[in-house]
């Protein structure tokens, strides 16, 4: 199986991230024009392409249907399996060294949606790993 890495920037190309930058305007609700999406989204691959490469089999990458409480609207996050327990854990607050190292538990879709939908999550502490490292660290004080 890929790395969570291998599997993003197979689908993170140039003709998906327009699409994915669209359903992020009508889906989220971003200070970010599509324009700047955009470039936030070719910066958070570039950025994910800069991790290391060392995959690591100790979590595995599930996609998962969420549905958001208040509006409950459905969208789909990264879950992290621990492969010894099975005990599931957020994606949120790992850094993307870690987490684009673990192994996808079955392929990525292809949609523009579904992706939009696990960027955002994933992105939701900043749009590159020094971004990313920097909010975890002021958020845990």
């Amino acid at each position: 199986m890929k790395t969570f890495k291998e599997a993003l920037l197979n689908k993170l190309d140039d003709t998906m991230i327009p699409n994915v930058a669209a359903h992020l305007v009508e889906m989220y609700e971003t200070e970010l024009e599509e324009d700047s999406l955009r470039n936030a989204l070719v910066s958070f691959k570039n950025s994910i392409a800069s991790v290391s490469d060392q995959p690591n089999d100790d979590f595995k990458v599930l996609i998962e249907k969420e549905i958001e409480p208040i509006t409950k609207i459905e969208y789909w996050s990264p879950t992290l399996l621990n492969v010894e327990t099975e005990e599931k854990f957020a994606a949120d607050l790992v850094p993307f060294e870690t987490v684009f190292n673990y192994i996808m538990a079955e392929d990525l879709p292809s949609e523009a949606s579904v992706l939009g939908d696990i960027i955002w999550e994933i992105t939701f502490d900043g749009w590159t790993k020094e971004e990313q490292l920097e909010r975890i660290k002021n958020y845990r004080g």
